[in-house]
């Protein structure tokens, strides 16, 4: 493997399928007009465009394959395993959306927020010293970071609507 590329690990994941649902059986029965009932058929429709909507936007997948990608909460981890030289100044975390990153340890030392790293946009991390940027070791890296959105409430009104639209087609 590339030591530019990172180990991914899903250390804690989105725990039940409803945690992993981009929308609701009650939003979807709303727009269709459909009364309440057995929600069983329309949430196993909103498992699989959810599914579908984390495939095609390319998710992040852990290197163990032990869970399907999610635009659910988890908290993950990156690792980029020890090199022979040194990196560039930025680290790109694998792809999930809304991250917030834990302790950065990098060569054995816990990096601090802000003073030796910052996150940037598009999942990157910038290795600085003061206000300048600086490259990161050749170093093991660990990169612990919750990522995704707590499900349904966080998803942005364009996805939710364009996941019903799906469901309802279904």
């Amino acid at each position: 493997m590339s030591d530019d590329l990172p180990v991914f690990e899903v250390t804690t994941a989105a725990a039940a399928a409803a945690a992993r649902r981009l929308t609701t059986a009650a939003k979807v029965r709303a727009l269709i007009g459909s009364p309440a009932g057995d929600d069983t058929k329309i949430e196993t429709l909103i498992d699989g465009v959810s599914g579908e909507c984390a495939s095609q936007c390319g998710l992040a997948r852990p290197a163990n394959m032990a869970s399907v990608p999610t635009f659910g909460q988890e908290v993950v981890k990156a690792t980029w395993l020890k090199a022979c030289r040194s990196r560039g100044t930025m680290l790109i975390l694998p792809w999930r959306v809304a991250i917030t990153p834990g302790q950065v340890v990098e060569d054995g030392v816990n990096l601090t927020v802000n003073v030796d790293y910052r996150l940037v946009g598009g999942g990157m991390l910038e290795r600085i010293s003061g206000d300048t940027p600086v490259r990161w070791s050749g170093g093991k890296i660990v990169v612990p970071y919750t990522a995704g959105w707590v499900l349904p409430d966080g998803v942005p009104a364009e996805l939710d609507r364009q996941v019903i639209e799906q469901v309802k087609m279904a």
